[in-house]
């Protein structure tokens, strides 16, 4: 009914309206498909925080070196390859169109990659590239809130009001000076600059290739040593998914309040030697163990709302420095890594083997070698006691067939807070091993991508007290265009086991998404989406199922109206199977709903520019499950069936 709806709706209006912006659709569709790469089940709010530090400064396609290209988000090996040797054939690349052109390159990676790189100073994947070059500017102001009393206001707990805020001024100039200043507020929090950040960021002056004051982020190696709050474990590139994109030193502009950095860092570039130089003070929330004087928790949740959540306010610290040693041609990439981290206080030691200290000293060589056809690349990283290492192998055969193998190893007793290494756990590096194999076939009918995960946690974990293992398999297709329609299936297959002290158990969960995308008329798009969720613990203990129907509507009206909407009908007995799916937000987040139980979720987002340079964003959002009284939990619960938010945004740009 609600195809048919809008079906009836555009014949009886594409007559009065003007035909879509093919740029327009373009742009959102990459925007959506970065946002759905990641595979995420996770609070995506993350990933637009990793998408924008990514575009403060873009990569100059004209003079990136090799390992500078490889460095840019989604653009695979082959892609990035075939750009140096072109250059080196004809000179400068003067057009996205241009280098679509170049024979055997992956078209699919490029149009992935391309709001992350320049052309002769110009990004042809962005709302708006007058200027680029020169000067951009950008004031935002969101605001949202719920429209239901939640448990803690009601009892009044928090002490500040519903709303939540963000703030954010940046500037860019000539590609070469960033400088940001963003101010956030969560519901129930007091003070509107609750989390306060600035970064001032500068690249390409000399000899200083990078230099950052402020907030900022480090990315080195494969992110076993030092990484920045984004680790992702999956993505749609199987022959790429264990390769992390380092970029060394960028500024932050998130507002995630955990795992960046504040102080100072410096880049000297000399030819093909690099020197990095960073120092980093930062206040962290913990709870501090009165009698011991030890830190035994460290709530990473960035909220401050209630009298125990302030009083582990910026209770702690974490003070880094440390150098890193590199070097870079056309065939190789390597480099040496030494930091301490020194806390204010001791942690408190548990099961998961903290170790009770608050001194750290962490040593890594990671490198990277690449040919015509092979990318070879891994780290190993040491705390002074243990080591954790991966090594990994890419194999491009042409065009279209690459794969991938990779060994993990990550020791027990290795601990290390500012890591983010690649494994079922991606937010550590400790007690994992596991080898992975990936594929990529890119056919006439559309694109393959198939991988295997093997992984097993040697010593007990949070829900396991004795050692445990598991599988992950993961197919995804994603065809290309049949009557301007792209459709898309995907199987997850995993396999995970847990055990007490009298019984073991092992689970398995599988996940089926079935999806139509970029079904056009005249100004519409749709999306629908079907996803079958199993799960099962054995031996016949528990199965439980669930479903969800999407139906994701975009409408632009003209150059000045568009609007975004969804309708989802959705069913799962509990939130094991709960199915995840990314939505369009105001711009500045993204959101990922865990759809369970049964119910319905509704949105629509509105976008209007009454003028050129200012933009209006409204969202409202409800989610309704009638067959519940409460939803949520704790002091988040709400004393009803009904979900629904409101948010608003201006935009200033030029």
């Amino acid at each position: 009914m609600v195809i048919l709806f809008f079906a009836l709706f555009l014949l009886t209006s594409g007559a009065l309206y003007s035909q879509e912006d093919l740029t327009f659709t373009e742009q959102e569709t990459i925007s959506d498909r970065f946002y759905e790469a990641s595979l995420a089940s996770e609070n995506s709010s993350s990933l637009f925080d990793y998408y924008e530090s990514a575009t403060i400064i873009r990569t100059e396609i004209n003079s990136a070196s090799l390992a500078d290209l490889m460095r840019i988000p989604f653009l695979s090996y082959n892609a990035a390859r075939l750009i140096s040797d072109y250059r080196k054939s004809y000179g400068v690349i003067f057009s996205l169109r241009e280098l679509y052109s170049i024979d055997n390159i992956d078209t699919t990676s490029l149009k992935l990659a391309s709001p992350f790189f320049l052309i002769n100073g110009k990004c042809f994947s962005c709302p708006d590239t007058s200027g680029l070059s020169k000067f951009n500017f950008l004031m935002r102001n969101s605001l949202s809130f719920d429209l239901q009393n939640r448990k803690g206001f009601i009892e009044n707990k928090f002490e500040g009001d519903k709303i939540k805020s963000y703030q954010k001024i940046s500037a860019q100039f000539r590609d070469k000076y960033s400088f940001t200043l963003v101010a956030a507020k969560d519901p129930g929090e007091k003070s509107y600059s609750d989390f306060s950040s600035f970064s001032f960021f500068m690249k390409n002056s000399g000899i200083i290739n990078e230099l950052v004051l402020g907030d900022y982020l480090l990315e080195f190696g494969q992110g076993l040593a030092l990484w920045n709050c984004y680790g992702f474990y999956r993505s749609i590139d199987a022959a790429a998914d264990t390769k992390r994109t380092e970029r060394e030193i960028a500024p932050y502009s998130g507002a995630n309040e955990n795992q960046f950095f504040r102080g100072s860092a410096i880049q000297l570039k000399y030819k093909k030697f690099s020197v990095d130089l960073f120092y980093s003070y930062n206040k962290f929330d913990a709870g501090i163990d009165t009698a011991s004087g030890l830190i035994v928790t460290r709530p990473v949740s960035g909220l401050h709302r209630t009298v125990t959540e302030l009083l582990y306010k910026k209770n702690a610290y974490d003070k880094i420095n440390g150098i890193n040693l590199g070097f870079a041609n056309e065939a190789l990439n390597v480099g040496l890594l030494f930091y301490n981290s020194s806390l204010s206080a001791k942690l408190a030691p548990n099961s998961r083997n903290i170790p009770e200290k608050k001194n750290f000293n962490y040593t890594s060589f990671y490198y990277n070698f690449y040919s015509d056809i092979i990318d070879l690349f891994g780290e190993t990283a040491y705390d002074g006691f243990s080591f954790a290492g991966i090594n990994s192998l890419n194999f491009t055969a042409n065009k279209n067939v690459s794969f991938l193998v990779s060994v993990r190893n990550y020791s027990g007793s290795y601990f290390n807070i500012h890591c983010s290494g690649f494994g079922k756990n991606s937010t550590s590096a400790q007690n994992e091993t596991g080898v992975y194999w990936g594929a990529k076939i890119n056919t006439e009918a559309g694109i393959f991508n198939i991988n295997f995960d093997m992984y097993k946690f040697p010593q007990p974990i949070y829900n396991s007290v004795f050692p445990s293992s598991g599988s992950d398999f993961v197919f995804n297709f994603f065809s290309r265009k049949i009557f301007s329609v792209v459709v898309s299936a995907r199987y997850i297959l995993e396999n995970s086991e847990t055990s007490s002290a009298d019984s073991q158990q092992k689970i398995t969960k599988q996940n089926f998404k079935f999806q139509c995308s970029d079904i056009t008329f005249g100004n519409t798009t749709l999306k629908e989406v079907f996803s079958y969720t199993d799960y099962k613990v054995k031996p016949n203990i528990l199965r439980e199922k669930g479903y969800a129907f999407i139906q994701d509507v975009t409408y632009r009206l003209n150059s000045l109206l568009s609007a975004s909407a969804r309708f989802a009908l959705f069913s799962t007995d509990s939130y094991n199977t709960a199915i995840y799916e990314y939505e369009k937000e105001v711009p500045g987040t993204t959101s990922n709903p865990a759809l369970y139980l049964k119910g319905e979720r509704f949105f629509i987002l509105l976008s209007y520019t009454p003028i050129p340079r200012l933009y209006f964003y409204l969202k409202y959002s409800e989610t309704v499950k009638p067959l519940e009284k409460t939803l949520s939990s704790a002091d988040n619960e709400i004393l009803g069936n009904i979900d629904n938010r409101f948010s608003f945004q201006i935009d200033i740009k030029f």
